[in-house]
Formats: structure tokens, C-alpha cells, sequence
């Protein structure tokens, strides 16, 4: 039984890890802690088969995913203390208006 699930950890590590692109592409940072814990599986799969070219590319994006959950999170917690302060103290709005030129002087 334990071989069975052995041989399957490849294609359960491949699924999971396209359904984490998946979930980040629709702007969930819960995809990259997804996609980290498949990275963990893959660093399995690489000491289970010996392949140890695929823990140069595994083990950094374990790192990186984790990394971006952090920067999503705290990206998303500017975001509230922005929205917070336009609706509760307008005069920290940042001055975001733009100078358009209507003039029809063609020269």
C-alpha cells in the first residue's frame, strides 16, 4: 500500500501544484501556501527517486511561495489601512487627480 501511495506522490504533487497557479491567478494568496506545501511533496519525491536536479528548482520556490504569501498579506493590509483612512479621515486621501488639457489649439 505504501508503494502505491509512493508511485502516486508525482501526480498528486503535479495536481495540487497546478490547482495552487491556479488559486493565485484568481488573486487568492492562500494559492502560494498551497503551492508551497506541494513543494514539499515534490522535495519527497525528489529523495524518493534520487532526481536531485528537481530540488534546484524545488526547494527555492518552497522559499519564494512563502515569501509571497507574506508580501500578499501585508500588501492587503495597506490596502485596508488606505481604504480606512479615505473613508474615516479624508484629508490623508492621497492627491491622485490628473491636469487634462481640453483646449482645441492645434498648433
Amino acid at each position: 500500500m505504501l508503494h502505491l501511495i509512493a508511485e502516486a506522490m508525482p501526480w498528486i504533487a503535479g495536481f495540487c501544484e497546478l490547482l495552487g497557479i491556479y488559486v493565485v491567478g484568481n488573486k487568492n494568496k492562500y494559492g502560494f501556501l498551497w503551492s508551497a506545501a506541494c513543494d514539499i511533496i515534490w522535495i519527497f519525491v525528489a529523495f524518493r527517486t534520487g532526481v536531485w536536479g528537481l530540488l534546484i528548482a524545488v526547494v527555492p520556490a518552497f522559499f519564494i511561495n512563502i515569501i509571497n504569501f507574506i508580501k500578499w498579506s501585508k500588501r492587503k493590509k495597506k490596502k485596508r489601512k488606505l481604504l480606512i483612512d479615505c473613508l474615516f479621515n479624508p484629508t490623508k486621501v492621497p492627491n491622485r487627480t490628473f491636469k487634462i488639457n481640453v483646449s482645441n489649439d492645434r498648433t
